[in-house]
């Protein structure tokens, strides 16, 4: 795909970024099979994914925005960060 522009500045921004960490319990053991969810905290929209085998989570290409993070982990009370 071409653009072409003659006068002014063209530009296409689609600024986005990561949110990735990995789970563990409060002694620092990985948790195995938790579920990560972010939620947008001004639309209420949210994506949720698995631990992978190594216990982390990667959220590709999020939107500039402010997020909590919620875990579930069988065994383990829910954990829930904001900000």
């Amino acid at each position: 795909m071409a653009i072409w522009c003659t006068g002014q500045l063209c530009a296409q921004v689609n600024a986005t970024g990561t949110i990735s960490g990995q789970v563990t319990d409060p002694s620092g053991a990985e948790v195995a099979n938790a579920q990560v969810r972010v939620v947008e905290q001004e639309t209420g929209m949210s994506v949720t994914r698995m631990t992978s085998p190594d216990v982390y989570y990667t959220f590709p290409l999020i939107k500039p925005a402010i997020y909590s993070i919620e875990v579930k982990a069988p065994g383990f009370a829910t954990m829930r960060r904001e900000d």
